[in-house]
């Protein structure tokens, strides 16, 4: 997600825990407000209360300080910290230890000068962990990041491989930064997940716009085992649209926020609350009107919620409220926001919020009457431009697969590319700057800018596959052989009784038969696609009752396998002596015999079919 350059504040909030009603009050102006030139991202509280903030900027204070620093619990830069260069690019996802390590992700190439491939671990003094991440990294940007009780790693992003390894976007890592192997989760979601939370369970929750895992449904949101396997005692909800955040809360139930308006059929806008299973808890009455981009559990149980917007259960808020855990707004002042807050922040009672924000302002207490009107200052939020094609459509031969890819437009502030079936808006089938689909049929792809700040929706391009030929692959019977129906076409046809086998020079549309067999053509059409007819079986015409071949293929090995288009309902084997050995009636079509019992030697085979046919030949048994 692309920002514009703004002002970020870092506010401190005094919290009281003296009751269950402890307010969120007014902005703390003893904290020292710092002066980055880009947003601020993420802030993460080390143990001894200092302060990192990571994100876009690489000015703080009017010092260097690329996308990293740290400051004193005062909020004075504190100097102490050895970044050095910083990250090379902006920061997007953190996830800290608990011994202050923080692991950093995002859209940079070196830290501090030294290569790294969009992800790094930094130590509690900033300073580079040089044996963290040795490899190439992801090949894009990082967008998520969790750590697991374990110490290992979730990854989610832009990225379609980490360290040459495709991984379509989610990956889990060990504790050195290499691929985790012990990961099985297969093809896992079909898109990449927008965030992660793991229970006390051990068991992780995903959350996105993905609909299936592993190739299962699974909608929006799933719950895999510690290996990565899909957990199948979750409960398969109906989502309306994509979550963007996940919150486990202290009973291990969740909270997931996102552009939806309904899950199972029941009005859930923007916010919504499911047990531990996944179940909907339908007596959670929040309602939200925009975008949620934090969430945060006191210690008292209720749940700080922050972002872009401005509405929450009809009530004018500005970007910042806390709820009970019934999802009623709490009966407390709170301070408003005239920007978005990416990151929440608790610490020795105290809050602290982070975003692209430049104001702050208080709102009187919800519970007397309307709230003061309070001027809203622009989002700040860029919309997106449509996307653009090197061409807008594609010619195709059936079975091909066709990649798009996107060349001109811009996602600015939206989260990311969306690509629909048929019509704008349609079903969703990906997401991402190129995708790659099958092509059996022709058909139009719809695809557009998505979600993000203030839930951007941008306009949408048209990109139209169709196929290149018209080749029929019927064949009809005539007395003599089979005929191919297709025109425009070359021919070659081939012998597929069990193995193909090419026929020289039989390359017209109408195929003489000279023995019992199946047949199929492959046609090649004028465009240059090929094609091929299924097999078809042909009897050589015979008069009633006289003698066929079934065309065994010598020698004969254990059993004998009789053909797939012959009904027999009778057989018997003949020693050189003339003695009967074997018998069976009503064989029926792709029969097996077992010969295992008899000997090893030459044998004379008779056989008749439903319609009065027989059949003659000598075969060889081999052991």
């Amino acid at each position: 997600m692309r920002t514009p350059l703004l002002l970020s504040l870092i506010l401190s909030f005094c919290i009281f825990f003296t009751n269950a009603s402890a307010q969120l009050q007014k902005v703390d102006t003893t904290f020292t407000l710092g002066i980055p030139n880009s947003t601020v991202r993420q802030i993460d509280v080390q143990k001894s209360g200092k302060i990192i903030l990571t994100g876009e900027f690489n000015v703080f204070n009017g010092g260097l300080a690329n996308r990293i620093v740290r400051l004193q619990k005062s909020g004075l830069m504190d100097s102490s910290f050895q970044s050095g260069f910083g990250a090379s690019g902006p920061v997007r996802a953190t996830t800290m230890y608990s011994n202050d390590d923080l692991i950093i992700g995002g859209l940079f190439s070196s830290y501090n000068g030294v290569l790294r491939g969009n992800i790094a671990r930094v130590n509690v003094n900033g300073i580079l962990d040089t044996a963290f991440a040795k490899g190439v990294g992801a090949n894009n940007e990082i967008t998520a990041a969790y750590l697991q009780r374990d110490g290992k790693i979730l990854i989610a992003g832009f990225f379609s491989k980490y360290n040459n390894v495709n991984v379509n976007g989610f990956a889990r890592l060990d504790s050195v930064g290499n691929i985790d192997t012990t990961f099985k989760k297969g093809t896992g979601p079909n898109s990449s997940p927008f965030d992660f939370a793991q229970q006390s369970s051990n068991k992780l929750i995903l959350v996105g716009s993905f609909l299936n895992y592993n190739g299962v449904p699974r909608s929006k949101i799933v719950r895999v085992n510690l290996d990565g396997s899909l957990d199948t005692t979750f409960k398969n909800n109906s989502i309306s649209s994509s979550i963007q955040k996940v919150y486990i809360l202290s009973n291990d139930d969740i909270i997931i926020t996102g552009g939806f308006t309904n899950i199972d059929g029941v009005t859930k806008t923007g916010i919504a609350k499911l047990s531990k299973d996944g179940k909907l808890d339908t007596a959670f009455k929040a309602y939200i009107l925009g975008t949620v981009r934090a969430i945060h559990q006191q210690r008292d149980g209720k749940i700080i919620v922050a972002g872009d917007f401005t509405n929450v259960n009809g009530v004018l808020v500005q970007r910042l409220v806390r709820l009970n855990l019934n999802g009623t707004l709490d009966q407390s002042s709170y301070a408003g926001l005239n920007g978005s807050v990416y990151d929440i922040a608790e610490r020795d009672k105290n809050i602290y919020l982070v975003g692209a924000f430049t104001l702050t302002t208080q709102v009187p207490n919800i519970t007397k009457g309307s709230p003061k009107h309070v001027k809203l200052l622009n989002s700040y939020c860029i919309a997106p431009t449509k996307p653009e094609f090197l061409k807008p459509n594609s010619y195709v031969c059936r079975g091909d697969s066709v990649t798009i890819t996107i060349t001109g437009g811009q996602l600015n502030d939206a989260l990311n590319w969306y690509w629909h079936l048929d019509s704008c808006g349609g079903t969703l089938v990906d997401s991402g700057a190129s995708i790659r689909v099958p092509v059996q049929s022709s058909f139009s792809l719809f695809v557009r800018a998505e979600k993000g700040c203030t839930s951007f929706i941008g306009p949408c391009a048209r990109y139209d596959i169709f196929i290149n030929d018209t080749i029929v692959t019927e064949v009809k019977y005539t007395s003599t052989g089979l005929e191919s129906q297709a025109f425009n076409a070359t021919f070659q046809w081939y012998r597929c009784d069990s193995v193909w086998q090419i026929l020289p020079g039989e390359t017209a549309g109408l195929f003489v038969a000279k023995y019992n067999g199946s047949y199929a053509v492959v046609l090649t059409s004028v465009d240059g696609c090929v094609d091929t007819s299924d097999c078809y079986p042909f009897l050589i015409p015979v008069g009633i009752n006289q003698t066929r071949r079934l065309m065994i293929q010598n020698p004969v090995e254990h059993t004998l396998g009789l053909p797939t288009y012959i009904d027999l309902n009778e057989l018997i084997l003949y020693n050189t002596l003339g003695q009967k050995v074997f018998q069976k009636n009503n064989l029926g079509l792709a029969a097996v015999v077992d010969l295992a019992y008899l000997e090893a030697g030459a044998y004379f085979l008779w056989a008749k079919d439903q319609n009065g046919n027989q059949y003659q030949e000598r075969i060889l048994l081999r052991k």
